[in-house]
């Protein structure tokens, strides 16, 4: 849907399986399940930021996010979307340890 605070972007839901960092900032946001399957399920604003290289989604994607607070308390994308695979989530998990 588009964001109509931040021209050329644009807002979704996101449906959250993996919490690597700040699940408990995380967890105010949630705005509910998903009936049928208790999926939880996010507002995320940012898609199609110019300023990012990899900044836009699909329907149905399953991709890697790194998110802020925004100015008006929204979770916010802060940088390129990255796609799942072994290295890159190992690669997550050793800078989130410190190592």
């Amino acid at each position: 849907m588009p964001d109509f605070q931040h021209i050329g972007m644009y807002k979704g839901e996101v449906e959250i399986r993996r919490v690597v960092k700040g699940k408990a900032k995380l967890e105010k946001f949630v705005n509910g399940f998903e009936p049928t399957s208790k999926k939880e399920i996010i507002m995320v604003e940012g898609f199609g930021d110019t300023h990012i290289c990899e900044s836009d989604v699909r329907v149905k994607d399953t991709r890697i996010l790194m998110l802020n607070m925004g100015e008006d308390g929204a979770m916010k994308l802060n940088s390129s979307i990255i796609r799942i695979n072994i290295n890159n989530l190992e690669r997550i998990d050793k800078a989130v340890n410190g190592e």
